[in-house]
């Protein structure tokens, strides 16, 4: 099968990791796999790409015009140069499916949904729901806000967040994916999570062909390791407990910072030391000798010494879909503290890989972290014991080759909507 895959990046971020990742597993079990991308991850990568931006797509006169165009005219340009380079993609790779995901870290770039509408004009096409932008006229996570059921508007209660749009835009955004919805039926939409497909069975896609496929995970890439080597290699002294927390960027309002600096401060007679792994300043309130801050590293070995070093991964995201870190905590045996929002009670099992919080602050936080510590007994050959199980469960239900099984079959179903007796 010769799939064509179109997502914002090769590897920033978790939904472009999880994407390439898939593409890594669809070239190994014998497809064709083209990436069009805006920007190249920088490594050699076992499929062909194309770069999307309007400044290879708009000639060098066109550049200087486009100075002179006002903002609000540059954007249409953009899209329309984007468009028409996206359109000769196509009919160079001529693929049986065209599969997307994430598009909106690059808008700038001169990306659209309606590139969305061209590959589904062309041949079947799908996209992935690694958020919910698809969804709506902007944003990445609606929340309490259901705006997106019947028509986002310049009544949008967050229009400054990631990613942005300005407020009169936001429901001609909104209406274009609704008409895109009504001119192509056989758009395959596949949610990351059950709780995102539910989401979506609410939207302008709800009647659209839908499969729930859950990413998958290279879990030879995370070695067992040693508890003392894996402290040791970090700096780690003492034996009070060491929590771990993962974000991709920490200043984002959705990675729950504040509520893990009320979670700590609640935790104080425990003492523990906390692992901040991820880019972006410190969230506030942590800055102090128990927190080591480990910057930005999306090393596999990197994070699976982290985790055999820590006790327990806290996670206080307040948005989520199907979680990259819940799934590599799983494949590392560590247990999890996290909320019960979006897709993370179908990754952490109550009581038995970690505890979930139904209450969204720091104290229901902390109260998960004190009850996932004590998973496992007493003594550190019982709490190894339990890292074992929970990552012998992990490494079974989080396989790539199943994941990648799972695609194949939804492509097959879409070509066959497309093209009846193609088989």
């Amino acid at each position: 099968m010769k799939i064509l895959v179109v997502s914002d990046y090769e590897r920033r971020g978790g939904a472009a990791l999880a994407t390439s990742l898939l593409c890594e597993q669809l070239v190994v079990d014998g497809h064709e796999v083209h990436h069009v991308h805006c920007r190249p991850s920088g490594a050699q990568e076992p499929w062909s790409a194309t770069i999307l931006h309007w400044r290879r797509a708009r000639g060098s006169g066109s550049k200087l015009l486009r100075k002179l165009t006002p903002r609000s005219r540059r954007r249409t340009g953009d899209q329309r140069a984007v468009l028409a380079a996206f359109a000769q993609t196509i009919d160079r790779v001529r693929p049986d499916v065209v599969n997307f995901a994430n598009i909106h870290g690059v808008l700038d770039a001169g990306w659209s949904d309606r590139m969305l509408a061209l590959a589904a004009a062309t041949t079947a096409a799908c996209f992935t729901m690694h958020d919910m932008w698809w969804l709506t006229g902007r944003c990445a996570y609606s929340h309490e806000c259901r705006k997106f059921e019947t028509g986002c508007d310049a009544q949008c209660p967050t229009p400054t967040e990631y990613p942005a749009l300005a407020p009169e835009l936001i429901h001609p955004a909104w209406l274009t994916r609704k008409l895109i919805a009504q001119a192509h039926p056989n758009i395959g939409v596949v949610p990351a999570s059950a709780w995102i497909g539910r989401e979506a069975a609410a939207s302008v896609w709800g009647q659209h062909p839908t499969r729930v496929i859950n990413y998958g995970i290279k879990s030879d890439q995370y070695p067992a390791l040693d508890r003392a080597e894996s402290r040791r290699e970090l700096g780690i002294n003492g034996d009070a407990p060491v929590l771990l927390s993962v974000a991709v960027d920490w200043g984002s309002p959705h990675k729950g910072g504040a509520l893990l600096a009320a979670a700590l401060a609640e935790l104080e007679p425990i003492k523990p030391t906390l692992l901040l792994l991820g880019s972006g300043n410190v969230p506030p309130g942590l800055a102090s000798d128990r927190v080591r801050a480990l910057g930005y590293n999306a090393n596999p070995r990197f994070k699976a010494a982290a985790m055999a070093a820590a006790d327990c991964l806290v996670h206080p995201a307040t948005a989520e879909n199907f979680s990259n870190v819940l799934m590599e905590a799983g494949v590392c045996g560590l247990p999890v503290a996290c909320f019960e929002i979006g897709g993370n009670p179908e990754i952490v099992t109550e009581g038995v890989s970690g505890r979930l919080s139904r209450e969204v602050t720091g104290a229901g936080l902390a109260a998960a972290t004190r009850a996932s510590l004590d998973l496992g007994g007493g003594t550190q050959a019982q709490r190894d014991e339990l890292r074992r199980h929970i990552r012998q469960q992990a490494r079974e239900r989080f396989s790539m080759k199943l994941q990648a099984q799972h695609y194949v079959e939804f492509y097959q179903r879409l070509i066959d909507l497309r093209n009846p007796g193609s088989r």
